[in-house]
């Protein structure tokens, strides 16, 4: 209690200082006009105290185990954020009546300073201890209806809705003339500059202010010493592909150099052998990487990065100077752009994810141009670029052209409206149909590789909601509460994010009765529609899942919107001011019940919201404001929201954790395990796996140039989904993320895998027939390459085969095992083989039972078990038997989990299973998984554990153990290698040589994932390639000696060319034509 006292008094003198202070600012300008200008700043700082005062405790608490004591708390919670608000609403009551002018002349000064204080005091008391009633509760229909509440709470509704009416009526009387100062002739010299260029003087600015506030906005970024490299996706995918990209971009250049024009089309480095168009991103600023050293990659990332943002701000500039808006008001409205939700949110995680906002606004000008001016030249240039650089962006950006067109033709032609209608769509069709011409080069590559993916068609879409319809009764709510949080995004990726003066600017623009803006209006009800509609998320991402990433439209939309009424924001009428404070109140409930997972968060968007309309009711109740204090006011305000956005989003909610450090990324790889791989000295084509394989070093072979057969893609080839999914692989977690082949002898054999590595303690993970190569060390751990004993070819033979028919009906460790004796055909592909003996096979392989020895935190029943708590524990047992592999065979196994990342470990043998739920994005539809054991040399029981590391439960249907024999696998090897392709070449670009001598017709498999681009040549003439064993290739043989060429060529990527070609001659030709035109009417 005498902590409590102390402080008060504290309280006390505090406020008494700042009052004090304002009332020596009152009698110092007792000029209305000078004061303005003074207590602009001051209510700033006071606004700053309200808002960002909330955010700070959590910021010390959340670190290093930082705590506060009871009074810090109420200082930093309640006290200082309270003061702040009622100060602000001080600041614009003491407007029109402040302390100083409640005196006669005369009267000394301080005593008005006293009253002054008081004021403060009293206001700041009151408002501290009738919070909640003067704010909250008598608004929403609390319990705290109190007179003391309204009385401060209508101290709120004078200094809204009175005295910027009454500002209002002032305004609208006639203003006597008076003498305009004369300036500073710095102020005249740079004046006159800005008339005379413009455009130079807005890039300056522009660009300046960019740069701080880049500096601002990744503030934690920048302290925590991180680039702006996210650990999930842009770890293991974007920066592998751009550092690919940037070599490959510099040996193609070599090689044109010296007259060989063979480019790299093909590399086996990607996953098991892939097209270079899956990791070279054709997005115009990547070429830059031509230019920039293997050691200067991360700085070359993280500058890209920040380019991207540049240049969505550039190009939101141009689209409202096209409109002719102000040089200011568009400045200052490009950061909201840049700086959105969108952009900080997904823009930071995916690159490519910006691209858009720059492309949107240029097709909106080109297409704008097409309609008004019958310019056809920059539509189709724009067009091609965005075809070039992302198709799925363009068919977003494509549905937003067309309802912009419908619109703007509705604006321009009031005659023949029928014909003009008809002439202007074929224009923009035929215009649009020249771009994708233009940009087909890159475009049909791609299409092909996505056709050819398990993430394309309705029957592989994965629904997460229960209709296509609706969300869920607190969507619309949500929406409205994400559009001005940051760090609370809606699901479905429905990032918003703007800074609070959204929201006034949202009401102001509905409340404008302009006949140009009904539109634009209509546009924005629609799209808020659409975020509530699943399947608007469904259709625009192209029917292959359910999300919101158009929702950039709307963050252009919306600020274009703001440019438009940002300087109407200064003059607001009676009705806007009530309806603002209204909406502003209606906000709370909002934010709190909304944003019901962070406290924090939904305080801090309140508090942004309630400091936005306060500083706009200052603004409308000064007397005269020039413009430059309201731009500065304003960005001020934007600069600091953001600044909060930042901390919020990327500190207190914990995304900085997420990124890498700077410096850190290539020595990640460098530095991993997976480099011992590089040592490997053989001249002979070959694989290399590991048991190790993990989340962020799926690619890491293409960074360290060696094969593997680890994949993370976004479109991976739809065979080898497939294999993995038929054989219930644990080595494949999602559709586009491949580990391994969970050393699984047979079908690491059959991949080629020719060198394998382990932790030196985990020898049951080591497949069979692998002896030791080499030795390593790092500071963690110890590390055995070893070597396969009996390695197959990359072509190897069969003179048997099953149907796939008959392959589909065999269980998984079937199928796996008759791969060794037979290959698996379409019967329209056979030609003089044997029909294979699967029954044979079946009968070789012998089951056995599971017991559960021992369970800490796991409740297991007969179809399911409960994990109660995490790194939970279930113990299975087993019996092992000698000279068999034994797998653990899991069925009808479920989960409501997103994502359950599941260790199953032995006493010498330790990996990873991944469980998802099926009704979500990326999963594999699948319920079974088949866990390799390892081989055993002794027959005895085993403990298998499975640590679970979240409370969950998961159902299941069946789990036993099966035995595979190893004692035929030699000879079946032997087999297949028997007369196989030797002296086999893979050291030129696109092409793989050998030879093979045949004792009889056969089919040779390739341990090559099957693709169209792959032509085979034997003895000279193209024979038929065709798929084998499901994700591999194949091709018939005759008896006898041969001389086998595959080569290979990008799909699509030849009629591509021809198109682009084609394409870009007709732009030139139209150019062409264009200028003649000009010049013959200039002349």
């Amino acid at each position: 209690m005498v902590k409590l006292g102390m402080y008060s008094i504290l309280i006390v003198i505090t406020f008494f200082c700042v009052g004090a202070f304002s009332g020596k600012l009152f009698v110092k300008f007792p000029d209305r006009e000078q004061r303005e200008e003074k207590l602009m700043w001051i209510f700033l700082t006071f606004l700053m105290m309200y808002f960002g005062s909330g955010f700070c405790i959590q910021m010390i608490t959340g670190h290093k185990g930082f705590t506060l004591s009871l009074v810090e708390t109420i200082t930093m919670q309640k006290v200082a954020p309270i003061a702040g608000l009622f100060l602000c609403a001080a600041v614009i009551f003491a407007l029109e009546i402040p302390a100083a002018g409640l005196l006669k002349k005369g009267v000394e000064k301080q005593k008005s300073m006293l009253i002054s204080a008081g004021i403060s005091v009293v206001s700041a008391v009151i408002l501290f201890v009738w919070k909640r009633a003067a704010l909250t509760e008598l608004v929403i229909g609390g319990k705290n209806f109190t007179i003391l509440g309204i009385l401060v709470f209508g101290i709120f509704y004078y200094a809204g809705f009175y005295l910027v009416y009454k500002r209002a009526q002032e305004r609208a009387k006639a203003q006597p003339v008076s003498l305009k100062k004369e300036e500073p002739l710095w102020k005249q010299k740079v004046g006159a500059f800005a008339k005379k260029h413009p455009l130079l003087c807005y890039m300056i600015c522009y660009t300046g202010g960019f740069l701080v506030l880049v500096v601002i906005v990744f503030s934690t970024m920048i302290l925590s010493n991180k680039a702006l490299v996210w650990k999930i996706d842009a770890m293991p995918q974007y920066f592998p592909y751009l550092k690919y990209m940037s070599k490959f971009l510099r040996e193609s250049v070599v090689s044109m150099l010296h007259g060989d024009f063979n480019l790299k089309m093909y590399d086996f480095t990607i996953g098991m052998g892939e097209d270079l168009r899956s990791v070279v991103r054709t997005y115009p600023t990547n070429f830059l990487g031509v230019f920039v050293p293997d050691r200067y990659m991360e700085v070359f990332y993280n500058f890209l990065m920040v380019l991207r943002y540049y240049l969505a701000g550039l190009a939101f500039t141009a689209y409202c100077r096209y409109r002719k808006k102000p040089w200011v008001s568009t400045c200052i409205v490009s950061y909201v752009y840049i700086f959105s939700g969108y952009i900080m949110c997904l823009g930071i995680r995916h690159p490519i994810f910006t691209a858009p906002l720059i492309y949107l606004p240029m097709l909106l000008i080109a297409l704008d141009r097409l309609i008004t001016d019958r310019k056809v030249l920059m539509y189709s240039l724009f067009v091609g670029i965005s075809m070039f650089t992302n198709y799925y962006f363009l068919y977003i950006n494509t549905v937003a052209m067309g309802v912009y067109a419908l619109i703007r033709f509705a604006q321009t032609y009031k005659k023949d409206k029928v014909k003009e209608f008809f002439t202007m769509m074929v224009r923009i069709i035929l215009s649009y149909l020249l771009g994708c011409c233009m940009g087909a080069v890159s475009f049909l590559p791609t299409i092909v590789r996505t056709l050819n993916s398990d993430r394309v068609g309705l029957s592989n879409a994965k629904i997460a909601t229960d209709n296509l319809l609706f969300y869920y009764i607190q969507r619309p709510g949500k929406i409205l509460a994400g559009l001005i949080s940051n760090s609370y995004v809606p699901e479905y990726d429905s990032c918003l994010g703007f800074v609070a003066l959204m929201v006034p600017a949202l009401v102001v623009f509905f409340l404008n009765k302009k006949k140009g803006e009904r539109g634009l209006k209509g546009i924005i009800i629609l799209e808020y529609i659409a975020l509530l509609v699943p399947f608007c998320a469904f259709a625009m991402s192209g029917f292959s899942t359910i999300s919101n990433r158009w929702v950039y439209i709307v963050t252009f939309t919306l600020s274009y919107m703001m440019v438009l009424v940002f300087d109407d924001l200064r003059s607001l009428s009676k009705i806007q001011v009530i309806i603002l404070c209204v909406v502003t109140v209606a906000y709370y409930p909002i934010c709190k019940y909304m944003i019901e997972d962070n406290v924090m968060e939904s305080e801090t968007t309140f508090r942004m919201l309630v400091g936005a309309v306060l500083l706009i009711l200052l603004i409308n109740c000064m007397k005269k404001i020039t413009k430059m204090q309201y731009y500065t006011a304003m960005m001020v305000f934007i600069v600091v929201s953001l600044a909060v956005h930042g901390r919020m989003l990327y500190d207190i909610g914990g995304v900085v954790d997420t990124f890498m450090y700077n410096g850190s990324i290539s020595v990640k790889f460098e530095r991993s395990p997976y480099l011992f791989f590089t040592d490997i000295s053989d001249d002979n084509f070959y694989r290399v796996d590991t048991s190790s394989a993990d989340d962020e070093f799926e690619n890491t072979g293409l960074v360290l140039d060696y094969n593997g057969v680890s994949m993370y893609n976004s479109v991976i080839n739809k065979g080898m989904v497939k294999y993995h999914k038929d054989l219930d692989s644990i080595g494949i977690s999602a559709v586009h993320r491949i580990y391994s082949f969970d050393n699984r002898t047979a079908l690491e054999a059959l991949a080629n895998v020719r060198y394998y590595m382990i932790r030196k303690e985990f020898t049951q993970n080591l497949p069979y027939g692998f002896s030791k190569y080499k030795e390593y060390s790092t500071k963690a751990h110890k590390y055995t390459i070893y070597k396969n004993d009996y390695p197959l070819s990359i072509g190897y033979t069969y003179d048997k085969y099953i149907d796939n028919e008959e392959y589909e009906k065999l269980s998984a460790i079937e199928k796996q095992q008759v791969m060794l004796e037979s290959a698996v055909l379409d019967t329209k592909n056979v030609k003089s083989l044997e029909k294979g003996d699967i029954k044979s096979v079946s009968d070789k392989i012998k089951y056995g039972t599971v017991t559960v020895k021992d369970t800490d935190g796991v409740i297991v029943k007969e179809d399911r078990i409960r994990s109660k708590k995490e790194e939970s524990t279930l113990t299975l047992s087993y019996e092992k038997k000698k000279g068999y592999e034994a797998y653990l065979m899991l069925d009808g196994v479920t989960t409501k989990k997103p994502r359950i990342k599941a260790k199953i470990s032995t006493d010498d043998m330790e990996k990873n299973i991944v469980l998802r739920n099926n009704d979500l994005t990326y999963a594999l539809g699948r319920d079974s998984y088949l866990i390799n054991l390892g081989y055993s040399d002794t027959s005895e029981s085993e403990d298998v554990i499975f640590t679970i590391p979240i409370k969950a439960k998961i159902n299941y249907s069946d789990v036993k153990v099966c035995y595979v024999p190893m004692d035929d696998y030699v000879s079946q090897i032997e087999e297949r290698n028997e007369e196989s392709l030797q002296n086999v070449l893979t050291d030129k670009n696109n092409e793989v040589s050998g030879n093979v001598t045949l004792s009889s017709d056969k089919v040779m498999v390739f341990s090559i994932p099957y693709s169209s681009g792959w032509k085979a040549y034997v003895d000279g003439k193209e024979t038929s390639v065709f798929r084998a064993n499901t994700m591999y290739m194949g091709i018939n043989l005759t008896k006898g000696s041969h001389k086998v060429v595959l080569r290979y060529n990008s799909p699509g990527l030849h009629l591509g060319m021809m198109a682009s070609a084609a394409g870009i001659i007709i732009w030139i030709l139209l150019a062409v034509v264009s200028k003649k035109k000009k010049q013959k009417g200039n002349q």
